[in-house]
């Protein structure tokens, strides 16, 4: 894998997203210089999100940065601009919270996106970070969810719209009964479509969901990503 980095660093030079100065492959994106400007979340922060009509179905999340501008331009070249080096180090990250953390987990899961959107980015972001994350920690992936209702785009959406949005979105295609999951999505803003997935594992049987994220807002301030 070093030696296919390096080949891709002489093919394909990396650059920081940040200040834009060459960067290996493996540097995620980011140089030495501007890492500090990826703030941490708290690595375990409990499932949280007001209003009575919302009931929680993971069970814990733990996310690498808070979401700033920074985190956000990340994200977003790593999610539209093809830029895959980015889940590099952030892959590698997420596995050694798993370890770190003595999580036991029987497979990792990510959150499906839609045809429309895979023929446009050609990827599942999400996807890529978790088989990423599987292959660093040896848990298998499985693709235990895929869309039935698209509805409308949840950046169009308010807090309480993203939430009624989401209900009936995703469709289990594994069986879950008795697993502890891992479920990854790149960022966290409501934390509504990682509650329907973990809902719909939940029902299909699922004992514990942990949700793994790059970046994670604020509660109750969020922007559209």
């Amino acid at each position: 894998m070093k030696i296919f980095n390096c080949l891709l660093d002489v093919i394909s030079p990396s650059f920081c997203s940040f200040c834009g100065c060459m960067i290996q492959y493996e540097s995620s994106g980011v140089c030495m210089n501007c890492s500090d400007k990826l703030i941490p979340y708290e690595m375990c922060a409990e499932s949280s999100v007001a209003g009575d009509f919302k009931r929680i179905y993971y069970d814990r999340i733990y996310s690498l940065w808070k979401y700033n501008r920074y985190s956000r331009m990340l994200v977003s070249e790593f999610k539209n601009k093809n830029n895959l080096s980015i889940s590099e180090n952030s892959s590698s990250a997420i596995a050694r919270i798993i370890k770190n953390e003595c999580l036991a987990i029987d497979a990792l899961t990510s959150i499906p996106i839609s045809r429309s959107k895979l023929r446009k980015r050609g990827y599942n972001q999400a996807e890529h970070l978790a088989k990423k994350i599987s292959k660093n920690c040896g848990i298998p992936y499985l693709e235990t969810l895929k869309i039935s209702n698209i509805g409308s785009e949840q950046k169009l959406l308010d807090y309480n719209g993203r939430f009624l949005n989401t209900l009936g979105k995703f469709v289990l295609t594994e069986n879950v009964c008795g697993k502890a999951i891992g479920l990854i999505d790149d960022v966290v803003t409501t934390g509504a479509t990682i509650n329907e997935a973990a809902r719909i594992m939940k029902n299909g049987g699922a004992v514990n969901i942990s949700v793994f994220t790059m970046a994670k807002v604020e509660p109750f301030v969020y922007e559209s990503v």
